[in-house]
């Protein structure tokens, strides 16, 4: 699948110089790779609920059943999971059994198909989706292909939620979204059904973080370091470590080039909790 080729261009400025400082709940930082291109992560967060999809940088050759850019599709897929789940409109908390996190994802993939009658959703953008909610005394996740949820728990263990089924696919074009291969969101609902879910006790969760994979870099691109050595510079300054992958990426540009990958990408982090 052949990148955008405003993705080879110049790299967007510094969001900012590091405050020092970690990430509170509900804060993120959200880092566009190229001046050329918007930002194609995407984020919402309403009651309890906070999703991010990561838009995949392909030109439009590689979606040509749609006139829309892949910012459009991941911002609104996350609106509209994020609006089923916790509705803006709503009059007061949710009374019985809430909606799962997978019937979600399949009414915002349905959602965003109704949004551009005119094209053809199964040709066009598609996104990671990565999902928290706390539910009472439970942290819930969905993760539908390589966005990742970032967990340190109050034992010191750090877990790395990630569905990693496109690691190592020769031909990603021909298995996207089929049976034995790996699932995004795209316009098929039964990439619903293919995420990763699950929960931890509440009580048991110190910090978590949903990530782009432009933001775990270092863990599955570089192999520099773990998910641990991850949160712990999470935990301590969020900024300096976008910034160390900023640096790495400029410092490996031309190698990545030349192997026909991303030299910049897109980078998000979201704090959870």
């Amino acid at each position: 699948m052949a990148i955008d080729p405003r993705m080879l261009g110049a790299p967007s400025p510094e969001v900012g110089a590091s405050s020092g400082a970690p990430l509170e709940p509900g804060e993120l930082i959200r880092w566009a790779a190229h001046t050329q291109i918007p930002c194609q992560d995407a984020v919402a967060q309403r009651g309890g609920v906070l999703a991010l999809a990561d838009g995949a940088g392909v030109g439009p050759a590689a979606r040509p059943g749609c006139e829309h850019e892949v910012d459009w599709f991941s911002q609104r897929l996350v609106d509209a999971v994020v609006d089923h789940l916790s509705p803006a409109d709503a009059l007061g908390p949710v009374v019985g059994e809430p909606v799962g996190l997978r019937e979600a994802v399949a009414h915002g993939i349905e959602a965003v198909r109704a949004a551009h009658p005119q094209c053809d959703a199964d040709t066009g953008p598609w996104s990671t989706l990565t999902m928290a909610r706390v539910v009472g005394d439970e942290l819930e996740f969905l993760a539908l292909c390589d966005s990742s949820l970032i967990v340190e728990f109050v034992d010191g263990q750090v877990l790395q939620v990630i569905d990693d089924r496109l690691d190592g696919v020769n031909a990603p074009g021909a298995s996207m979204n089929a049976p034995g291969g790996w699932w995004s969101a795209r316009g098929d609902v039964r990439a619903a059904e293919e995420a990763r879910t699950g929960s931890f006790p509440l009580a048991d969760v110190r910090r978590a973080w949903l990530a782009s994979d432009g933001a775990t870099r270092p863990l599955e691109t570089w192999h520099q370091y773990d998910a641990a050595e991850w949160a712990r510079r999470a935990a301590e300054d969020t900024l300096a470590l976008a910034h160390s992958i900023r640096t790495h990426e400029t410092e490996t540009a031309a190698e990545m080039t030349a192997a026909g990958r991303k030299a910049h990408d897109d980078l998000t982090i979201l704090r959870v909790v």
